[in-house]
């Protein structure tokens, strides 16, 4: 099962230096093992904390910390199911606080049941304490029709439930794997609803009919490019 690529770009915003994406960059297949299910970096829930980052802030002299956590669904290897959800995906992934007690790190899926033996980073209380604080929704333009019909109505319903005063970007992963033309025409005008909605490749507005089911409630989202 091939996903939208949301880990790899989750963990090319933790982790800015090149060395350090490129450790465990490939493994990030969601299928784990009931016992991985329960280590403390899945917790036995459905999202891992990336880590965290320094961003310099803006005229002045302070930097903006920003902690990542990916919202997906770990699926049972033994039976190729999920493993016990609870709350729809669109709910989960628009909570406006997280708390895991017990939780660190997330590395890759190689890697779960080693934060024993390593100094991994904490789950922090500030997702619990302050709340979320933005929320990425991470895109594959590279889907067949189908597929791309579904995120788009996957990002529909998670801007309904958007709280009120918080932001909402969309990323679009695996852009190298797009023709260069392709490519050209996404940044020059890109519309979510003109390319997912369209056909793909069009970055054109929307037909009308697309307009009226998703309203004005994706025209004005920003978009990120990614590899």
């Amino acid at each position: 099962r091939i996903g939208p690529g949301e880990a790899g770009a989750e963990r090319r915003l933790a982790h800015s230096d090149a060395e350090l994406y490129e450790l465990h960059g490939e493994d990030h297949s969601s299928i784990i093992s009931t016992s991985d299910f329960r280590e403390p970096e899945v917790n036995g829930e459905h999202y891992a904390f990336f880590g965290r980052l320094s961003l310099p802030y803006p005229n002045a002299e302070t930097e903006l910390r920003v902690s990542v956590v990916e919202h997906t669904t770990f699926i049972d290897e033994a039976t190729m199911a999920p493993f016990r959800v609870g709350k729809p995906y669109t709910q989960r992934a628009m909570a406006e606080k997280l708390k895991s007690s017990g939780r660190v790190q997330y590395e890759c899926r190689s890697t779960i049941g080693g934060s024993r033996d390593s100094d991994r980073l904490k789950f922090p209380d500030e997702f619990h304490k302050r709340g979320v604080d933005g929320y990425v929704f991470v895109m594959d333009p590279t889907a067949q029709a189908e597929a791309r019909q579904a995120q788009l109505d996957v990002l529909a319903e998670c801007a309904k439930k958007l709280p009120k005063r918080k932001q909402l970007v969309v990323v679009l992963a695996k852009c190298d794997a797009l023709p260069v033309d392709v490519q050209d025409r996404l940044r020059d005008g890109f519309s979510v609803l003109g390319y997912f909605g369209a056909g793909g490749g069009d970055a054109a507005s929307s037909k009308p009919t697309k307009q009226a089911k998703y309203g004005g409630q994706l025209a004005d989202l920003p978009v990120f490019f990614s590899s």
